[in-house]
């Protein structure tokens, strides 16, 4: 029934006068309460061992007891104090949950009024949104019993005191037949011990007194995550059901530390009737004294810890011993995050509310690119990236192409075909114009390999540029876009089309015009070919054998018998390259001549074949060909890196690179810098957020080191 919770806050009795409770209060009105660890306490216990009866103590809020309504998961109760008074239903979905489920639970929520909240049809709400199987319908259906979602109840008022309360499903053993399953008695320890291994959560262990507390499950799931025991008090309830004398006896003594003791020891406290159900917090708390009051129970009155009020008290000394053992964890918290928000603020710049301080502020981010330019970005290992990639697509040249492995004697060939099209009538020789067309043909595929290098450097270079200017802005991101998409990406854009053009002009140059080169390597190149070509003929048309060394003297022919020192005329040069020709001659004196190879006279004949005017020339064209390629190819790469890349790229003035300077900011208009620079609402209001945190955070610094 609506309405039907305790009156008064009974945490605001047992906080009221702590030190240390009040510094939290402080701090939490500072607006930190993320920082701190704020008091948290788990119930735990045994489904029937009045866990109900101690959270209405702890809350205020009448809990429904029945069957139906046991705590089948989590419920996080959360008071924080606040000037307008409001409770929040939420709920956490299960990390498990798969996308759907979390989207559905995520969508449950109300607010009521403290005196409308009635938990009875949160839970029913609760139960039915996560999917819960009733408890009357029996085995047959499929849904499960308990969840590992959380059910969040945040409870904001004037008199609240900032306390987080959690109650979690009942411990038992053995399974229910048609009810429960093993399964559920690994998911309710689970779900227990998640809350009870946080070093800032106090675990209330409740235990009946009519039951063993040695054998509770809740003192030994305690005992397993705080062995010191400095986390953990036991509290006894309904204490009216221990009418033997024994039963008694053994309460007594287990809050006199004599049986079964904890370090932080017992408390009892009497649960509510039926018959209290309509009675006041006033007439509870009287009823309750008057209980304790009567024998057996006067004996441990002086102890302190009966009644709500004891237990109230052993609370207070606990949860303000945790956050004394937490303060400086809190104090360096503080400190990090109001580092962190300093820093945030601080790249906002100063206001920028008028012209000038716009001004400053991206000449002082053209500054600082400058420097970056120059200094260790150009080491920068820049990865492509689609969105340089996208806003420079209609420039990039995407061109296809290959480079297959040369195929033997297609190119002399491709030669010969060219040589007979030109039709030329001169005998031994070619035209220059079929060197030319022949060079072009071999270089078909330089356009797309340099025009599709060069547009990568391009993507390279514009994704550092995006890089290093959005390191710059420091999270200002409407600055960064801005800058990057109005003021700095139409005159990228043109940089790089200078660039591309100018490696169009190069490829025109090279493979448009005709032959040239004064590099002396050509003649180099040239001769060694033909030097090579004719070592190649020889080599086929006498055959290895032919001429040996004799004593390493002399080069004898084994079909003729001749050699220099018969006097057989002889062909000779000096090679020594270890070839069947090579030999050392011998002078007159019998010391060791000049080195070289020998060819007979006999047989100069072999090399003079049958060759036509065609077979020539092709040859001749191969040789000079290969010779000018290999000038050309090395001159025009150096040309392309030095001109297109470094130039046009990188070192130039007007490079990409130096489009965004200090000078480029002086010589914007009022209109451009306000659109660029100047500061949107959002940041405005960011701005006055991060001002407020750093004060509030400053506040709390000065509270923490009063309580030291």
């Amino acid at each position: 029934m609506a309405g039907n919770h305790n009156d008064g806050n009974p945490a605001r009795v047992w906080l009221r006068d702590d030190a240390s409770m009040r510094t939290i209060e402080k701090l939490c009105n500072l607006g930190v309460a993320d920082l701190i660890p704020l008091p948290q306490v788990v119930v735990v216990g045994d489904p029937s061992s009045g866990k109900s009866s101690v959270l209405e103590c702890m809350t205020g809020l009448a809990f429904p007891r029945g069957p139906e309504l046991c705590t089948r998961y989590a419920t996080q109760i959360t008071c924080r104090r606040d000037a307008y008074e409001s409770v929040q239903i939420s709920i956490i979905p299960s990390h498990d949950s798969n996308d759907d489920r979390k989207e559905r639970l995520k969508k449950f929520g109300f607010s009521v009024k403290k005196n409308d909240l009635a938990l009875a049809d949160v839970f029913m709400k609760a139960n039915e949104a996560m999917e819960l199987r009733g408890i009357n319908d029996g085995d047959a259906s499929k849904l499960p019993i308990f969840a590992e979602d959380i059910l969040k109840i945040e409870i904001n008022s004037p008199d609240q005191y900032h306390l987080t309360i959690i109650d979690v499903p009942g411990i038992f053993r053995t399974p229910t037949k048609g009810l429960t399953t093993n399964n559920d008695i690994a998911i309710v320890r689970n779900i227990v011990n998640r809350y009870i291994k946080d070093q800032r959560t106090i675990i209330l262990a409740v235990i009946p007194c009519n039951v063993d507390a040695s054998t509770q499950e809740a003192l030994t799931l305690a005992k397993e995550v705080d062995p010191e025991g400095l986390r953990t008090i036991g509290v006894l309830t309904k204490p009216d059901l221990a009418t033997e004398r024994v039963t008694q006896q053994i309460v007594c003594e287990l809050i006199e530390g004599k049986r079964h003791p904890l370090r932080l020891g017992y408390c009892v406290v009497k649960n509510q009737s039926d018959d209290e159900g309509a009675s006041t917090k006033t007439d509870r708390s009287s009823l309750e004294k008057a209980f304790f009051s009567a024998r057996p129970w006067n004996r441990i009155k002086s102890t302190f810890r009966v009644g709500v009020s004891g237990l109230g008290i052993r609370m207070r000394d606990l949860l303000g011993d945790l956050f004394k053992k937490d303060h400086k964890n809190v104090e360096a918290n503080v400190r990090r995050r109001l580092s962190n928000t300093e820093t945030l603020l601080s790249r906002l710049g100063p206001s920028r509310s008028r012209a000038d301080a716009q001004r400053r502020y991206l000449a002082n981010i053209a500054a600082g690119f400058q420097e970056e330019e120059v200094g260790p970005g150009r080491g920068f290992k820049v990865p492509m990236d689609e969105q340089s990639t996208r806003c420079l697509g209609d420039i990039l040249k995407h061109m296809d192409f290959e480079c297959p492995k040369p195929v033997e004697g297609l190119l002399l060939s491709r030669i010969e075909f060219l040589f007979h099209r030109s039709r030329t009538a001169e005998i031994g020789s070619f035209p220059g114009s079929l060197l030319a067309q022949a060079f072009k043909e071999q270089t078909q595929r330089w356009a797309p390999l340099v025009l599709k290098h060069v547009s990568q450097v391009i993507v390279v270079i514009h994704k550092f540029i995006r890089m290093t200017l959005r390191r710059k802005c420091e999270g200002d991101s409407n600055t960064f876009e801005m800058l990057h998409n109005h003021l700095l990406l139409p005159k990228l854009r043109a940089a790089y089309q200078r660039a591309l053009d100018h490696a169009q002009f190069l490829l025109e140059v090279e493979l448009s015009g005709q032959p040239y080169t004064m590099n002396h390597y050509f003649d180099s190149n040239l001769q060694v070919s033909q030097a090579t070509r004719l070592q190649q003929a020889i080599n086929k048309a006498i055959g290895p054998e032919s001429v040996r060394n004799v004593d390493g003297a002399t080069a004898i022919n084994p079909s003729t018998n001749a050699s220099p020192a018969s006097g057989e005329n002889t062909l000779g040069a000096n090679n020594n390259n270890g070839s069947p020709f090579d030999f050392t001659s011998q002078q007159e004196d019998g010391s060791s001549g000049a080195a070289g190879w020998w060819v007979p006279k006999s047989m100069l004949s072999k090399l003079a074949t049958d060759r036509s005017n065609a077979e020539q020339v092709r040859e001749d064209i191969h040789d000079a060909l290969r010779s000018y390629y290999m000038v050309a190819r090395r001159r025009f790469v150096d040309v392309v890196l030095q001109q297109v890349i470094f130039h046009f790229l990188l070192d130039s003035k007007t490079s990409p690179l130096k489009i965004f300077t200090p000078d480029l900011v002086m010589s914007l208009d009022d209109t451009q810098l306000k659109m660029i620079a100047g500061e949107n609402a959002a940041t405005r209001d960011k701005r006055e957020v991060l001002t407020q945190n750093i004060l509030n955070m400053k506040l709390a610094l000065q509270e923490l080191e009063i309580t030291k």
